[in-house]
């Protein structure tokens, strides 16, 4: 799931709606070996190779709630690898 600030709506009632599930890839029903997904969201076991599971799910909201609160995400950085790093083996900041 890429759960991101931009993939959510809010419909006529107020309700919320998830979109952009265009990541998801299947090719003759075995997931796609690409990283898919939203850098600044993916889960730790996703950038070391491991497959997607509930707990990937709870980092990407967990993710999103940061960024909600905090207005920018956890571990932005320029540099691709150093943010990998940083998700692997960082905490957040909370001030």
């Amino acid at each position: 799931m890429d759960l991101k600030p931009e993939n959510i709506l809010i419909d006529d009632n107020g309700q919320l709606i998830l979109t952009d599930f265009g990541i998801n890839r299947y090719f003759f029903n075995k997931c796609s070996e690409n990283l898919i997904g939203t850098k600044e969201y993916l889960s730790p076991e996703l950038i070391a190779g491991g497959n997607h599971s509930r707990n990937s799910d709870w980092w990407c909201l967990g993710m999103l709630l940061y960024e909600m609160l905090m207005t920018v995400p956890a571990f932005l950085h320029p540099d691709e690898n150093q943010m990998f790093f940083m998700i692997s083996v960082a905490r957040p900041y909370f001030p």
